[in-house]
């Protein structure tokens, strides 16, 4: 779980994770809106940074905005700024609303 994260959004308890083969991946759009969960009732507002098909299941690489002033990392020997967390996840774990993220959690 992401540590000091404002932005989520809690799901009712009763909303549960579907086994992988009932899950149904949203359409994808990169100027859509979309909620990603790690396997709690919680629920983070995402967008689409990259959408990868390789082998038989599409990925989806997302940014997940974590706070104002998150990271601080060497690249190429500067320091950068970068706020948000980056995921690679498949497509049918991601949803449109934070009760369909619930249902398809990593």
């Amino acid at each position: 779980m992401i540590k000091e994260f404002r932005y989520r959004v809690k799901v009712r308890q009763q909303i549960k994770t579907l086994p992988r083969k009932e899950r149904v991946a949203p359409e994808l759009d990169s100027s859509k809106k979309y909620y990603i969960s790690f396997g709690s009732n919680w629920a983070y507002p995402c967008f689409l940074h990259e959408i990868v098909n390789e082998f038989d299941r599409t990925e989806v690489r997302v940014k997940i905005k974590v706070k104002e002033q998150y990271a601080y990392f060497r690249q190429n020997g500067k320091m950068t700024y970068d706020p948000y967390e980056e995921h690679l996840v498949y497509a049918n774990e991601i949803g449109l609303t934070p009760e369909d993220a619930v249902r398809n959690s990593v």
